[in-house]
């Protein structure tokens, strides 16, 4: 996993020298509301009812881009979401954080909007940290994961716009490490079964162009 990790790194930093030897630039930053989809596990309880709180939460994310043709770009994404509940015996707070390269394709591109279609494939972590019985659980895993993404951009000035933004991640994991009372567990899903990571988010922000 760990040479993985270190492979995508690297991609990501190619990436970025090579797209920023020419063409413009842009970063984005945004704050909105993400939700998985299709639930998650690895919580401190099993109820439905607690297993949606954790469901639907807080999304933010940064995006660096160079327009390296008139209607293409690439650049980078870091998409983060933070979800937390408690019950009578414990509390969950659900971390992911998620980088990845992405190339962007521009569908309305002129002197003051701008709308993009964006696609990558990175790494998602994922986290809980929880509590039983007044006792710290940890559960953590990560794994590859992929993005898809409608960006759109109105520009106040040359150098600043405002933004909203739609994305989808898609991961999954089959196996989490969970941390309880000094001793660490490798739990691993059924054959058919995992752990979802997929998260639809809607953001806006600021767009700064340079």
């Amino acid at each position: 996993m760990k040479r993985k990790i270190t492979l995508l790194i690297m991609l990501i930093a190619y990436t970025a020298w090579a797209s920023a030897q020419n063409g413009r630039q842009s970063f984005a930053v945004h704050i909105g509301y993400g939700n998985m989809l299709e639930g998650t596990s690895g919580l401190s309880l099993s109820d439905d009812t607690y297993k949606n709180k954790l469901c639907q939460g807080v999304n933010w994310d940064a995006q660096y881009h160079v327009r390296a043709f008139k209607d293409m770009d690439f650049g980078l994404l870091y998409s983060g979401y933070s979800a937390k509940a408690t019950h009578e015996e414990g509390a969950d707070h659900v971390y992911t954080h998620y980088i990845a390269p992405q190339a962007g394709l521009y569908i309305v591109n002129n002197r003051s909007i701008h709308v993009r279609v964006n696609a990558g494939l990175g790494w998602m972590f994922y986290r809980n940290n929880g509590e039983v019985f007044a006792k710290s659980r940890k559960a953590t895993t990560s794994n590859l994961a992929g993005n898809l993404g409608v960006n759109f951009n109105y520009k106040l000035t040359p150098n600043w716009g405002i933004g909203a933004d739609v994305q989808y991640l898609i991961a999954k994991f089959g196996q989490m490490d969970v941390r309880y009372h000094g001793q660490t567990v490798d739990v691993r899903f059924p054959d058919g079964d995992s752990l979802s990571g997929n998260r639809l988010s809607l953001s806006a922000g600021i767009t700064y162009f340079f």
